[in-house]
């Protein structure tokens, strides 16, 4: 067994995302197609398998088979820590997009400078506002503008979601762990509300496979129904 193929079995069994513009070296090796296959065989021994995103920017773990007992447990436990986790990573994007003007959500690849954005965020009290909502739901108690921000900026790193490119900590670039929340975001917005039938419930289970493996803190504010381009989050 090679050390990129043990690598990144380890990397994804702990519930980590390969992100093709943070790991590129692993992507590539993912992106070959008997690489890919031979990575497959291993995983599905233990009812895994690789799952990219919709975007093809980023490579996660998800389960072959979702009725299995384990693994239907497993799924429902990853979408209820899920629902606390999305408020105020939704609210740090509509955050963004009002500092920078932005026609479209943040996306992997999108670099952020955080000066540039603490100036936006200081030149409007809504921001301001924003800023300080976020931070008080993590739990991040701090009155300065640039001290709420780093803080934000220092748990989204952590969380995977930025990515520092700048030796001072002043650049950040999006990652694939935003286009995975996307993905997820579709899936909810799909099904979360709906009672289909048992045919087209499997049907939609398959094509998406229902299989989210996420490590992150839970925060105390669950959301149940989102949508970007609104101005109120339903929780």
């Amino acid at each position: 067994m090679s050390q990129t193929f043990s690598q990144i079995t380890l990397h994804l069994l702990s519930g980590h995302i390969i992100d093709k513009m943070t790991q590129p070296a692993m992507m590539s090796w993912l992106e070959e197609e008997d690489n890919l296959a031979s990575m497959q065989d291993y995983l599905s021994k233990m009812n895994r398998q690789v799952l990219l995103t919709s975007d093809k920017q980023g490579a996660y773990l998800g389960y072959m088979d979702i009725n299995e007992k384990d693994s239907n447990k497993a799924i429902r436990q990853s979408f209820n820590k899920m629902s606390v986790l999305l408020y105020p990573l939704i609210l740090w994007l509509r955050l963004v997009r009002g500092a920078t003007d932005s026609s479209r959500p943040l996306q992997a690849g999108d670099m952020i400078k955080l000066s540039d954005l603490l100036a936006s965020i200081e030149s409007s009290k809504q921001l301001e506002l924003q800023l300080a909502d976020i931070t008080a739901k993590l739990g991040r108690q701090t009155k300065e503008a640039k001290k709420q921000l780093n803080s934000l900026v220092e748990y989204l790193e952590n969380e995977g979601y930025l990515h520092s490119v700048s030796s001072t900590g002043a650049l950040y670039k999006a990652t694939a762990k935003w286009s995975l929340l996307y993905d997820q975001l579709e899936y909810i917005s799909k099904y979360q509300h709906l009672h289909p039938s048992k045919d087209e419930q499997d049907g939609a289970q398959d094509s998406y496979q229902n299989s989210f493996e996420l490590s992150a803190t839970d925060v105390n504010t669950p959301a149940t129904s989102i949508d970007l381009n609104d101005d109120e989050i339903e929780t």
